[in-house]
C-alpha cells in the first residue's frame, strides 16, 4: 500500500472517530525519529515533537505534553493522537488520561512492537525513580490504527523486537499464528500481506484478552509469557551496559518458558525444538554465560508482575494456544 494511501485511510478513520465521539479538537504527539516520516500526515493539527527514546517518558516529558495541550487550548472534549512507538503511546496515553481528569486519545503505532503490543490494551505510564513504567494509569484509546507503511524502514533490531512479541502472541493464540509469526515471509521479507495478517491477528487476540480482564486480575497475565526470564535478561544486560531491545529479550525468555513448560506442563518437546531453530536462525545470540544467567535470575524476584513478593510468576504452555496462567 502506498504510504500516501495509508495516510489518507487513517486520516479518514480519525475524522470519523472525532465525529462519532463528539471530539472538538485534535492534537498530535510524535517523536524526533518518527516526525520526518509523517510530515504529510495530519499536517493541520497542532504537533508536539518530543525527543525519541525512553528519556522522554519522565515527569518532565509529561509536563511538556500538558503544557502543549494547555497552550493550544485543549479542552475536556479534545483528543490526543499519539503517532510513534511504545514510548509515544505510553507517554501520550498517560498525558491524555490525566489532563483535565481525562481526555480521549488515539494511538497510531509506527513500529511492529507497538502495533502488536505496546499501543494496545490501555496500559500507559512514565518512568520514575529509575524504574520503568512506575507511574501510570489504565486508559483505553478510542482506537489503535497501525501505520504499517513505516515498518519497512525499521532497523533490524527494532523489527526483531516486535517479532519477539508477535511470536509470543502466536504461541498463546494458535498453532496457525505461531507458524505464521515464525515464517521467513514475516521475519525476513516483511511481506506486506503477511505483516498485515500477523499484526491484525495479534491485535485482535490481545484486545480479546483485555476486554475480559482489563486490569490484569488473572487472565491478562497470560500475555506475560516469556517475560519472566525476558525481563531478567533485559534488566541484567541494562545494568551491565549491554542493553538488549525488549522484544529480543522476550524472544530469548520464551525459550526458557518453553523448556520449563516441557517438564511442568507437558509441552511437546517438538515445539521447543522448532522455536529454538527460529531463535538461532533469526535472532542475535544471547551472549551470556551460565554464571551471568544465574546473576540475571535474581532480578526475577523483583519483577513488578509478580503477585507474591520474591516469587517469580511464570506463564507456561500445555500446547500452542493453551497457556497456564
Amino acid at each position: 500500500m502506498r504510504k500516501e494511501t495509508q495516510f489518507e485511510q487513517i486520516e479518514a478513520s480519525i475524522e470519523s472517530l472525532r465525529l462519532q465521539n463528539n471530539v472538538d479538537r485534535l492534537y498530535l504527539l510524535t517523536d524526533t525519529g518518527v516526525d520526518p516520516l509523517i510530515r504529510n500526515f495530519l499536517p493541520s493539527l497542532p504537533r508536539l515533537v518530543v525527543e525519541a527514546g525512553e528519556g522522554s517518558k519522565s515527569l518532565e516529558g509529561l509536563a511538556r505534553v500538558w503544557d502543549f495541550l494547555v497552550s493550544r487550548g485543549a479542552m475536556r472534549r479534545s483528543a490526543l493522537v499519539n503517532v510513534g512507538g511504545g514510548m509515544v503511546s505510553d507517554l501520550g496515553g498517560f498525558a491524555a488520561a490525566t489532563f483535565k481528569r481525562g481526555i480521549k486519545c488515539i494511538n497510531v503505532p509506527t513500529t511492529l512492537l507497538a502495533a502488536v503490543d505496546a499501543a494496545i490494551g490501555g496500559k500507559t505510564g512514565i518512568n520514575f525513580a529509575g524504574l520503568k513504567n512506575e507511574v501510570g494509569a489504565f486508559s483505553l484509546p478510542l482506537a489503535v490504527l497501525p501505520l504499517t507503511s513505516t515498518f519497512a524502514s525499521l532497523p533490524e533490531a527494532e523489527w526483531l523486537s516486535g517479532v519477539g512479541e508477535a511470536i509470543k502472541t502466536g504461541m498463546l493464540d494458535s498453532e496457525e499464528l505461531f507458524f505464521l509469526a515464525t515464517s521467513e515471509a514475516f521475519i525476513v521479507r516483511r511481506d506486506p500481506a503477511v505483516v498485515d495478517e500477523v499484526v491484525g491477528r495479534c491485535a485482535a487476540f490481545k484486545q480479546k484478552i483485555v476486554a475480559q480482564d482489563f486490569r490484569e486480575g488473572n487472565l491478562r497475565k497470560m500475555l506475560n509469557l516469556g517475560h519472566t526470564a525476558g525481563h531478567a535478561i533485559e534488566s541484567w544486560r541494562m545494568a551491565h551496559g549491554r542493553p538488549l531491545p525488549h522484544g529480543i529479550a522476550v524472544a530469548h525468555g520464551l525459550l526458557f518458558a518453553l523448556q520449563r513448560s516441557e517438564t511442568e506442563a507437558g509441552l511437546n518437546p517438538g515445539i521447543t525444538a522448532r522455536y529454538r531453530e527460529v531463535l538461532e536462525r533469526y535472532f542475535p545470540p544471547l551472549d551470556m554465560t551460565a554464571g551471568q544467567l544465574r546473576e540475571a535470575w535474581r532480578y526475577m524476584a523483583h519483577d513488578k508482575k509478580n503477585t507474591v513478593v520474591g516469587k517469580p510468576a511464570w506463564v507456561l504452555l500445555k500446547a500452542l494456544g493453551s497457556p497456564i496462567v
